[in-house]
């Protein structure tokens, strides 16, 4: 069935998002048109909305496997930081930020709304429609890193 999808890129955030969408269809055709006024590409995709791409498979990442039991810990907090907001908003998880995204904020010196800039594909949009909550919610449960450390120590006794 002929379906069509429409982007407006006009950052990074929404490239990726165009991107993976690409990624997941079998598309027929791509139409983009450059609009000066709005300074974005409007983009239309033609794709067959019965057939997947055969070749798109979501990598899914472990990330206890790959995070030390500490960063782990901080990362569980940062899912539930996540949460909390989505719950607000009414809007999915992901909306607010991705897992990737949450990793990615491990690894910064300090969370801030400045750092978290730094994060692929944490556009201007999401730092102003969640960091400061994040930020706040993150520094509100300090004390649970303590417990999900405390959890994960006893089931590898």
């Amino acid at each position: 069935m002929l379906q069509l999808k429409f982007f407006k890129i006009n950052d990074i955030q929404t490239q990726d998002e165009l991107n993976r969408f690409l990624a997941s269809v079998k598309m027929l055709s791509i139409t983009k048109h450059f609009d000066p006024n709005a300074g974005s590409w409007n983009v239309c995709v033609e794709y067959d909305g019965n057939q997947p791409n055969p070749e798109y498979k979501r990598q899914t990442v472990d990330y206890i496997k790959i995070l030390s039991k500490e960063d782990f810990a901080k990362f569980r907090v940062l899912r539930d930081c996540r949460a909390k907001i989505a719950i607000e908003d009414a809007v999915p998880v992901a909306t607010v930020f991705l897992d990737e995204h949450l990793a990615e904020m491990l690894k910064l010196e300090k969370l801030t709304p400045e750092t978290m800039k730094s994060i692929k594909g944490v556009g201007e949009q999401k730092i102003l429609k969640y960091a400061d909550r994040m930020i706040k919610y993150y520094a509100e449960k300090q004390g649970d890193i303590q417990k999900y450390l405390y959890e994960a120590t006893r089931k590898h006794v």
